[in-house]
């Protein structure tokens, strides 16, 4: 089905479906050996300002996760008026932007995602 399922829609396959099967790659929940997690508590008015300062500490590429479609799209004008190399993405945008964003990243013409 997914990557990730919420617990809604595993009800409801478990439900719908025979026998179903699950797959895991890896450590179900647990991150890639190569990627580094770390935690920061900061207040909302000062999150996009303390974005760009980490994201002028940290080498690309980055990908940077949002709650929602309007707050990709805040970020991603923000990091681009201040001179950030970044592309954005999320179900609201058509088929084309998408490919975009993902082949800029990828090519290493983008750094942030």
């Amino acid at each position: 089905f997914s990557a990730t399922m919420s617990m809604k829609i595993r009800k409801f396959a478990e439900s719908a479906l025979v026998e179903p099967v699950v797959v895991n790659v890896g450590r179900a929940g647990a991150a890639n050996l190569d990627v580094i997690q770390e935690v920061e508590y900061v207040k909302q008015e000062a999150k996009i300002v303390y974005l760009l300062e980490c994201l002028q500490k940290t080498a690309p590429p980055v990908l940077v996760f949002c709650e929602n479609k309007a707050d990709v799209d805040d970020i991603h004008e923000y990091l681009l008026l201040k001179g950030v190399e970044a592309v954005a993405i999320h179900g609201g945008m058509d088929q084309t932007e998408r490919e975009y964003s993902i082949d800029s990243f990828k090519g290493q013409s983008k750094d942030v995602l």
